[in-house]
C-alpha cells in the first residue's frame, strides 16, 4: 500500500497566484467553484477507468484531475493523481486502484476545507 499523503489539502497561495497570473482574482474564484462542482464526477471517472484497466482512458482522466488540481492548489488530490499516473506508467494496476480509492476521501477533505466548516 502507498505511503500516506502529507501534502496540504489546499494551498491558498497557489490559488491567489493563479488569480494574479490571470489578472482576475474573481475568475480564479469562479474556476475554483467550477472545479469543486465537477470534482465528484472527475473522481468517479478516474476510479471507473481504473476498474476497466484500459490505459489510455485511465491516464486521460487522471491527467485531467492532476492538472486541474494543481491549478487551483488542491495539493493532496494533485499528489494522489500524480501517484496514480506513475503507477499506471509502471503497469501497477492494483496499486493504482488502491490509490484511486483514496481520492474520494481526499475530495471530501477538500470540500470541507473549502466550506471552512471543518
Amino acid at each position: 500500500m502507498s505511503a500516506p499523503v502529507l501534502e496540504p489539502v489546499l494551498d491558498d497561495q497557489r490559488l491567489a497566484a493563479f488569480g494574479e497570473e490571470l489578472g482576475d482574482a474573481g475568475f480564479a474564484a469562479q474556476h475554483l467553484q467550477r472545479y469543486r462542482r465537477m470534482l465528484p464526477e472527475r473522481v468517479c471517472a478516474v476510479v471507473a477507468r481504473l476498474a476497466e484497466r484500459r490505459l489510455d482512458p485511465a491516464m486521460d482522466r487522471v491527467l485531467s484531475l492532476r492538472t486541474s488540481s494543481e491549478l487551483v492548489g488542491a495539493c493532496e488530490l494533485a499528489v494522489l493523481a500524480g501517484r496514480i499516473e506513475q503507477q499506471l506508467a509502471d503497469g501497477a494496476w492494483v496499486e493504482a486502484e488502491e490509490t484511486g480509492h483514496r481520492l474520494g476521501a481526499a475530495a471530501d477533505r477538500l470540500a470541507c476545507r473549502l466550506a471552512t466548516a471543518c
